[in-house]
């Protein structure tokens, strides 16, 4: 049976969390990781279609702790008292989460963020030896490369949208950004007149890429980068250079290109929650005298 409990955090106690306690553990408490879920955007502790409580419960069910939360301002948190500008924010109030569960007697902890979550992660963890590991759902792109993400967007509108029913009632009902629609369109036909796609170093990116994620592989944090939707497209623009990446079992990442940016289906969502699972496991069972690797994989594009 699962154990829940509401929890009061930060040093306001402004923060509103909800605990998954695991349902059994095999080592002891210090040593297990407990997974902090952040906010998706604005979208509270629940996350998106409720996949954060789908994962949380998932991950007790295997031994796993979890802790949902609402930062600052969102769903049941209230703002803070301190007015602290947000970008500093997105980094002390996962940190003053962190210090909470290590006063409970925990000490390892695993970030998960879908999108603007996992840029908050990403900056949370850099410098803080109790993160183990990060999974990054979707994160806002780690470089600044407008051609190809142009060339990203365009190949999710000629090989997904193109042939979906709902696209099209969006397209003549005015759900859809027609500016960006425009805009890749519009590259497109200017690559085409150059002869293909040539704007861009892919070697340059991959490296913009590994510099970026370098701090966090430095500092011995693992790292799960889940990819779908046009964040998909846009790192398999990149060919083989992601298997660069993984050389040295960092980062894992893993591409579902026919699911959404929020994974609302439930086949995907269901996929997503294994494959978290799984990774989040291998990462507790890793002995630190070892330093084990983790498994390297990335999904077929079809």
């Amino acid at each position: 049976m699962v154990k829940e409990e509401a929890l009061m955090l930060g040093p306001h106690r402004s923060l509103v969390g909800i605990y998954t306690a695991a349902a059994s553990s095999s080592s002891s408490r210090g040593a297990d990781v407990v997974v902090v879920l952040l906010n998706a955007g604005l979208i509270h502790h629940v996350g998106p279609h409720r996949l954060h409580v789908r994962l949380s419960r998932a991950l007790a069910a295997r031994g796993i702790s979890a802790l949902r939360v609402d930062l600052s301002g969102i769903g049941d948190s209230s703002v803070r008292p301190d007015g602290l500008p947000a970008q500093e924010l997105a980094v002390r109030e996962p940190r003053e989460i962190m210090d909470e569960l290590t006063r409970r007697g925990h000490q390892n902890f695993v970030l998960f963020g879908i999108c603007s979550g996992a840029r908050q992660a990403l900056k949370a963890a850099v410098g803080d030896p109790r993160v183990k590991g990060l999974v990054l759902v979707n994160p806002a792109v780690l470089v600044d490369a407008p051609e190809l993400t142009s060339q990203a967007a365009t190949q999710y509108y000629l090989r997904r949208s193109l042939w979906s029913p709902r696209a099209w009632v969006n397209l003549f009902t005015g759900r859809v950004n027609y500016q960006g629609l425009f805009r890749s369109l519009a590259g497109m036909i200017r690559r085409l007149g150059r002869g293909g796609n040539h704007a861009h170093d892919k070697p340059a990116l991959i490296d913009m890429i590994r510099r970026e994620l370098e701090p966090l592989v430095a500092q011995g944090t693992r790292l799960l980068i889940v990819l779908s939707d046009r964040d998909a497209q846009f790192i398999k623009l990149l060919d083989g250079g992601v298997r660069a990446l993984q050389n040295d079992g960092q980062p894992q990442i893993q591409l579902y290109p026919k699911a959404d940016h929020l994974f609302t289906s439930l086949k995907e969502k269901a996929e997503l929650v294994e494959q978290v699972c799984r990774w989040i496991e291998s990462l507790q069972c890793a002995s630190s005298e070892t330093d084990a690797r983790m498994p390297r994989r990335v999904l077929p594009a079809d």
